[in-house]
């Protein structure tokens, strides 16, 4: 079987390694812009395999200028509220059309055969390229998977969903949004799956390690994790992430009540794209104020099984923090983050606080699996009571979802 696999990423590439490496018959062919920073890393980790079931495209250096000149228009029109209707549509789909494919291109797109899979988690130019296909491709047969929108018009989003003959998305309050947004009935054509899913051969490594042990084990003291991209410590601009990535209250009121904290950022900063620091910051400073609390450390790439054992020695693990009060917005709700299947793939117990991520709330509520706290004061409590009743231990929990299952959603549709 052939996939067509159009667009970019975002983190975790072993997914994809695994699940080639298990499905020898499986081919992939990705089709994507060229110099997408986030694709050309996936291919040295194919080349260091030598995987032969994968193979890349790059769409010419030209049209690749072009559409993403496009996707930077799409993003100006949105934020100066311009051209967010139906006209904004057509006017963007003429555009995209006058984009002369090239000869490579129409190769993969003549094969019946093939299943073609685009998209991606993240608002990016997977959202362009299947547009500018489907126009150029009437007749192909595109699904369309997707995660994470903004919850305003956008007419590369729209007209991306609008063009593909089927959806794979993770809730149903993301597609009632989507419809809601653009009027036009999404629900029709769409299944649910997760791309983010980890996969099985993750949960399988963990759940038969009898050898995991943790933290907590050898001092009686809740460990929890705070693993992130960023770790900000000011006041941010961003109104969409609020303050869910500025971390020091919550990890002030876990270390006043006797939890142990580990902060494994990628990047500490004031605010994002203000450059990472390294020392010095009020991280740094709450460190040395709770020494035996408190503790700022490498951070952690979840790439292979060894990685996920490393993580699974956590009691807890921390998904978006909110100040407590903070109105959570629209996207925070809806979006399901991928911090939250890798602590579930790992054993880690996440935490969140109640009506701030209703979309993972209802996860933990089923998995019957995680904390959800009033306040951080009551997470400290609640973690101090499992603790207690030994119940941070693995008893046989795994996730019901692997990326594995995302793959059956994408072959029955």
């Amino acid at each position: 079987m052939i996939i067509n696999r159009i667009g970019t990423y975002h983190g975790a590439p072993y997914r994809y390694i695994n699940y080639l490496k298990e499905n020898p018959e499986i081919h992939i062919r990705w089709i994507h812009l060229y110099n997408d920073p986030m694709v050309e890393n996936l291919k040295e980790e194919i080349r260091s395999l030598d995987l032969k079931n994968i193979s890349f495209h790059r769409i010419s250096k030209l049209n690749s200028k072009y559409l993403r000149l496009l996707q930077r228009f799409s993003l100006i029109t949105q934020r100066f509220g311009i051209l967010q209707n139906r006209f904004g549509l057509n006017l963007f789909r003429i555009i995209l059309k006058i984009i002369v494919l090239d000869n490579t291109t129409k190769y993969f797109f003549n094969d019946n055969s093939s299943i073609n899979w685009s998209g991606n988690n993240d608002v990016d130019n997977s959202l362009i390229l299947t547009a500018w296909l489907k126009i150029k491709f009437p007749k192909i047969k595109i699904i369309y998977s997707y995660k994470e929108h903004r919850c305003n018009f956008r007419i590369d989003e729209g007209l991306a969903l609008m063009l593909s003959d089927k959806i794979i998305i993770p809730t149903a309050s993301s597609i009632d949004s989507l419809s809601g947004i653009y009027k036009y009935n999404f629900s029709s054509k769409t299944v649910f799956g997760d791309e983010d899913w980890r996969s099985k051969s993750i949960l399988d490594f963990i759940a038969n390690n009898d050898s995991i042990q943790k933290l907590s084990s050898s001092d009686k003291l809740p460990h929890v994790i705070f693993l992130t991209r960023y770790a900000e410590y000011n006041e941010t601009t961003d109104i969409r992430r609020g303050s869910r990535i500025n971390f020091l209250s919550i990890m002030r009121t876990f270390a006043e009540n006797n939890i142990k904290v580990h902060l494994k950022a990628m990047c500490i900063c004031d605010t994002v794209g203000n450059g990472c620091e390294i020392s010095n910051t009020p991280y740094h400073k709450l460190a040395e104020e709770y020494p035996n609390y408190v503790f700022i450390e490498k951070p952690m790439n979840l790439n292979i099984n060894e990685d996920y054992l490393a993580l699974s020695k956590f009691d807890f693990g921390i998904i978006h923090n909110y100040k407590e009060g903070e109105e959570t917005n629209n996207f925070s709700k809806m979006n399901i983050p991928n911090r939250l299947f890798e602590y579930m793939a790992a054993n880690v117990k996440p935490i969140i606080i109640r009506n701030t991520l209703i979309e993972v709330e209802d996860i933990i509520l089923k998995e019957n699996y995680g904390i959800i706290a009033d306040t951080y004061k009551d997470a400290a409590n609640q973690m101090h009571e499992k603790i207690n009743e030994n119940s941070t231990t693995k008893a046989n929990y795994q996730y019901s979802q692997s990326f594995e299952s995302f793959m059956e959603t994408l072959f029955s549709v």
